[in-house]
């Protein structure tokens, strides 16, 4: 068995070139983390990879001409990539044609393949759906729920989602984030498994970093929906003057955020920055909060990539008691038992009352639940049974 993984996946060569050439925004970038830690997953478990990518050039500006790039391999990773082109209507032709053209000629050759996708790509959605009946098995791993995400109200946009979610049904089996994705996306019951993320398998843990900077930080992006001005305006009640909330990430609160900044200077604000450099700054934090309203009927469709890296830091986290999040995890996290704003300001201080010494030892639980129990190898191996088991 060899697997087709059709995504906006690039080579980290090309990625680094298509941001320098198409401009610097860091928008996507989580999006091919999660992928690659996949790909890498499957390499690492013996499987042989190729990856069908579209140009994820929406994320990175706009390119001015044609761009049909040579395939290229990284990391055991063959990178096959689909011809993109930026006249407005032609490209999603151009994208789709070319998308079909390759994945029939690659599985025409690879009689063993199975196709694994990411049909939020709905260029590449709509390619697979149309040419079904011609292909082998195709799985779907569905982070999100057409429609349901953040921002998603539009009469047009609804009535394209659901357009979208009856395309992602017909597909073979699916992986899904969470439970009640299944009840949405897999009414006729095909196979499934739920794997509500996964971290780097190449994490090395490092020594226990006892001086911690007495800072809170949330890292993600800026919607009032995702609890931030909760978080805000509960911090700022805290009392204590040493302490700082540090927000990293972008979105609708910008403005705000800066002037909230301006009010209380313990308030931080550090906009869009290299995901590396903010790792740095949570694995010497004090706390780490995911403040994600639990009652938004997104919730259950959603799993917060952010709360894997946070648990993987080896810093305590701190999160609602999101819908998504399975039973497993509540042993190794902090949790907000009451969601207004006081219930939220009197548990970051309790939590924080705890100790330097219950806090570290807290983290470090959360870091070694994650590192074997949910790194990219061991959920990759998950999917694997799940393919070989509907492929026999």
């Amino acid at each position: 068995m060899r697997i087709l993984y059709c995504s906006t996946l690039c080579s980290e060569k090309v990625l680094k070139n298509l941001s320098k050439n198409t401009g610097t925004s860091l928008l996507g970038l989580t999006v091919q983390k999660f992928h690659r830690l996949i790909v890498k997953g499957f390499v690492a478990n013996g499987i042989e990879t190729t990856a069908l990518s579209v140009l994820p050039i929406n994320n990175y500006g706009k390119v001015n001409k044609s761009v049909e790039l040579q395939s290229d391999k990284e990391d055991f990773i063959t990178y096959l990539y689909v011809r993109s082109i930026s006249v407005p209507l032609i490209k999603y032709l151009i994208t789709c044609l070319d998308f079909i053209r390759k994945i029939l000629k690659f599985t025409n050759v690879h009689k063993d393949a199975v196709i694994i996708c990411d049909p939020l790509n709905i260029t590449q959605c709509f390619s697979l759906y149309i040419i079904r009946f011609f292909l082998p098995k195709i799985y779907a791993i569905v982070t999100d729920i057409p429609g349901l995400m953040v921002g998603e109200s539009k009469y047009i946009v609804r009535l394209i989602s659901s357009f979208h979610i009856h395309m992602i049904s017909k597909f073979d089996g699916f992986v899904l984030l969470t439970k009640d994705m299944n009840n949405i996306i897999n009414k006729s019951n095909k196979p499934y498994i739920i794997m509500e993320g996964l971290v780097d398998s190449s994490i090395i843990p490092e020594s226990d970093v006892i001086d911690r900077e007495r800072n809170i930080i949330y890292a993600g992006a800026l919607h009032e929906e995702y609890g931030v001005k909760k978080l805000i305006d509960s911090f700022r009640m805290i009392p204590d003057k040493d302490i700082c909330l540090s927000i990293y990430g972008a979105g609708p609160m910008d403005s705000l955020i800066v002037q909230l900044s301006k009010e209380d200077t313990r308030i931080r604000y550090y906009g869009l920055v290299p995901n590396k450099e903010v790792i740095k700054k949570e694995v010497t934090a004090l706390l780490l909060i995911n403040p994600r309203p639990s009652s938004y009927e997104f919730t259950k469709y959603s799993f917060p990539s952010k709360n894997m890296e946070y648990m993987a830091s080896g810093t305590p986290l701190l999160t609602t008691k999101l819908p998504g999040m399975p039973d497993d995890y509540y042993e190794y996290v902090y949790t907000f038992e009451d969601e207004t704003v006081y219930g939220m300001y009197l548990t970051i201080l309790n939590t924080i009352n705890l100790g330097i010494n219950e806090l570290i030892k807290k983290g470090r639980k959360s870091q070694q639940f994650v590192l074997s129990k949910k790194n990219n190898i061991v959920q990759t191996k998950r999917i694997l049974e799940l393919l070989v088991l509907n492929n026999i």
